[in-house]
């Protein structure tokens, strides 16, 4: 696991201490979890999969992608929900037009 977390990291072009805000937690707790002498707790990885958008069984155990795959309707809705969490507007309307396709 700790190669996938430096690659969520990397991926999302962070630094340690920036994803240590993001859960909460000191840099050298982030750099424990890169390094694999600490584990990430499961309210830690749940958080990392929904910012991040990542399987969680690709983070928990290596196997399947990356990313979920989901088809054209089931980006747009995932898409619009986080629009919506975020307060964007202007994405939100542009979503709304997507789905209605």
């Amino acid at each position: 696991m700790k190669d996938r977390i430096k690659k969520i990291r990397e991926e999302a072009g962070i630094k340690q201490y920036q994803l240590a805000e993001i859960l909460e937690v000191t840099a050298s707790a982030v750099n424990y979890y890169e390094s694999g002498k600490r584990p990430l707790k499961p309210a830690q990885i749940t958080r990392l999969c929904e910012i991040y958008d990542i399987n969680r069984e690709w983070l928990e155990n290596g196997t399947g992608p990356m990313h979920p795959i989901r088809n054209r309707k089931e980006e747009l809705t995932y898409l619009f929900g986080k629009a919506m969490k975020e307060g964007n507007e202007k994405r939100m309307a542009l979503l709304s037009i997507g789905l209605s396709l």
